[in-house]
């Protein structure tokens, strides 16, 4: 069990040691240095941007492999919604890549207030 206050929030691990996590309801990949060590850079996962252009108030993230993260976006303008994300490393075990958004249907994120 790593005491490490950063890693707070833990939603997923791969084996090379890149961690995602939700903090301050943002998605945020760790990766480390060298493999499985505890030193290394934090980035933001951006999530899904609403149809007017506008950020999500919230993004989670779901669950790592070594080239992609799922994670979903949530919208609230009067009443929250929300929309799936798959962020794809531009390299295994990458730290940079794209997020496009997937469809998934009947899965409710246990977070999120509402479904599309």
């Amino acid at each position: 069990m790593n005491s490490d206050s950063r890693f707070s929030g833990t939603a997923g691990l791969n084996d090379f040691g890149q961690v995602v996590l939700n903090s301050a309801n943002r998605a945020i990949l760790f990766t480390p240095s060298v493999a499985n060590r505890a030193t290394g850079s934090f980035t933001t996962i951006p999530g899904l941007t609403a149809t007017d252009g506008s950020a999500s108030t919230s993004d989670w993230p779901i669950a790592i492999n070594n080239v992609t993260v799922l994670g979903v976006s949530q919208f609230c303008a009067g009443s929250c919604r929300v929309r799936y994300f798959l962020w794809t490393a531009t390299s295994p075990h990458g730290a940079t890549g794209t997020v496009s958004e997937i469809a998934v249907l009947g899965f409710h994120h246990p977070t999120a207030s509402s479904t599309q």
